[in-house]
């Protein structure tokens, strides 16, 4: 299988090159050339399958991806992995991919990264120890949980670098992306680790599948929607219905519907048909969807526009120029035929979290309270469908409940709130104890100014006699990592 970039300058990249350098030579985004069709028979044997547990041996749960019934919809239960986060069933699979290229060609690799919240720790924790690969994460400063960072910079091994940017996380990005485009990537073999990277996509389509699979055995359906908390775009790209990816696979997969908390750009853009972030990013009970540039968003823009890339340039570069691009009617009518979008507010959230643990005593993180709730609004104004519901758990709720400052926690929002003694007790003693130990690690940090140029000083400073990562890999290498690939993409085997 071979790549090409959204903005079309590279074509028939490997998997390989894919995998290591991220992004595309001109900053696009890349997606496979083709993609492989499921027939409907293989799709009936592969309901039969569990996942793989090669790489996800010390996840919590022996499902993996557990689907549980609560209340009307079903939740997709993603927050098992070491780091009680979605992010965990891509990057624990990432960092060994990582590990088996960079060994064969006796090179190493600089991650550079960009987080909200749960893409760092779960990146870190996919490749900390791991002796070519060395790793730089930007989190906005003061902006994520406190569990949150603690999971970053407790880690204690020394190829592990926490840069806590003095802005949010569409500032880190943008710097990632700009250290990416340069010259210095080259330099210092950097490579990507955001959602932008397609592995990261490929190792996510495979639950919406899973999920898909145990759903028509509990319902006998035909089809499942599914409601995603979305923030970067990459979760809900990776169950995109026609013409890519799961569904054009071959899952049957319904609607998809976007959750956004208060920062409503993308149900903004599927309402008006622009896509505008003029307005400052608001904290919320859900940073890690803080996010005002959804990244992965330029890949539904590249089949939006019909692959047309200089109108995708076109777009990208209003964006940059004037914080805002528009879209036709007729292109927008046919992004609603794709995507339902619904914005879910801070009160909402709240009440969210006080409902489901009402009703059915189950306990959502902010992020999934936000999908639930979207989820509300989607079995409300529907009209024929009857497909199940299923919304992603994106992480554990003690991920957001605070130990040593619990005014700055969803315990504290939900008992202004005015949420009852039995909610705020089960909050307040929900903290697993991986996380609970966290609070007496020592930390470490580098606080850094909201500037690409200290940032690169930094890198050129600590790893500026770094091998280049990049070139061939012989035969058996390059059977090595398909067979890894393969495994992103199917990532089952049979019961045994």
């Amino acid at each position: 299988m071979f790549y090409k970039s959204t903005r079309g300058k590279d074509t028939h990249v490997s998997f390989v090159d894919a995998v290591l350098q991220g992004l595309g030579s001109d900053g696009g985004l890349l997606i496979p050339e083709q993609v492989p069709k499921i027939t409907p028979q293989e799709w009936e044997e592969w309901r039969s399958l569990s996942l793989v547990e090669d790489a996800y041996g010390n996840f919590r749960d022996h499902e993996l991806t557990p689907v549980k019934r609560v209340g009307e919809q079903y939740v997709l239960e993603l927050f098992h992995g070491p780091t009680f986060a979605f992010k965990d069933l891509a990057l624990q699979l990432l960092g060994p991919l990582f590990e088996l290229c960079l060994e064969r060609k006796h090179k190493q690799l600089l991650i550079l990264g960009a987080t909200s919240g749960d893409t760092g720790s779960a990146a870190i924790a996919g490749v900390k120890g791991r002796k070519n690969i060395r790793c730089v994460i930007l989190y906005p400063h003061g902006r994520t949980s406190k569990i949150q960072e603690l999971q970053m910079t407790t880690t204690a091994d020394e190829n592990i670098h926490c840069l806590a940017v003095k802005g949010n996380f569409d500032d880190c990005q943008n710097i990632v992306k700009g250290i990416m485009n340069s010259p210095l990537k080259e330099e210092l073999s950097i490579g990507a680790v955001n959602s932008i990277n397609w592995a990261r996509i490929l190792a996510q389509i495979v639950y919406y599948a899973y999920a898909t699979a145990r759903i028509q055995e509990k319902e006998n359906c035909s089809l499942v929607d599914f409601v995603v908390p979305t923030g970067n775009f990459g979760d809900i790209l990776a169950g995109y219905r026609p013409p890519y990816y799961c569904r054009m696979m071959g899952a049957p997969i319904g609607r998809l519907v976007i959750a956004s908390n208060q920062n409503d750009i993308l149900p903004r853009f599927f309402e008006t048909g622009t896509y505008s972030y003029h307005d400052e990013v608001r904290p919320s009970l859900s940073p890690s969807m803080d996010i005002a540039i959804s990244s992965n968003f330029e890949r539904f823009l590249y089949y939006l526009f019909g692959g047309d890339t200089k109108r995708l340039n076109e777009k990208i570069q209003d964006l940059k120029t004037k914080k805002a691009f528009s879209v036709t009617c007729e292109e927008l009518d046919r992004a609603r035929q794709e995507f339902a979008a619904y914005c879910v507010d801070e009160e909402s959230t709240k009440k969210c979290v006080a409902k489901v643990f009402r009703d059915a005593g189950y306990l959502l993180c902010p992020h999934s309270a936000v999908g639930y709730a979207a989820g509300e609004q989607f079995l409300l104004h529907r009209t024929s469908s009857k497909n199940p519901v299923v919304a992603l758990a994106t992480a554990h709720v003690a991920k957001f409940v605070e130990v040593d400052d619990p005014s700055s926690c969803v315990c504290h929002a939900m008992e202004k709130g005015g949420a009852s003694p039995e909610l705020m007790k089960a909050l307040s003693s929900c903290m697993p104890g991986e996380l609970q130990r966290l609070y007496n690690l020592p930390s470490r940090r580098t606080v850094i100014e909201n500037d690409v140029e200290d940032v690169k000083q930094y890198l050129l400073r600590n790893f500026s006699e770094g091998g280049r990562c990049c070139g061939g890999f012989g035969a058996a290498a390059g059977i090595a990592v398909l067979a890894v690939a393969i495994g992103a993409i199917v990532m089952m085997k049979r019961k045994q």
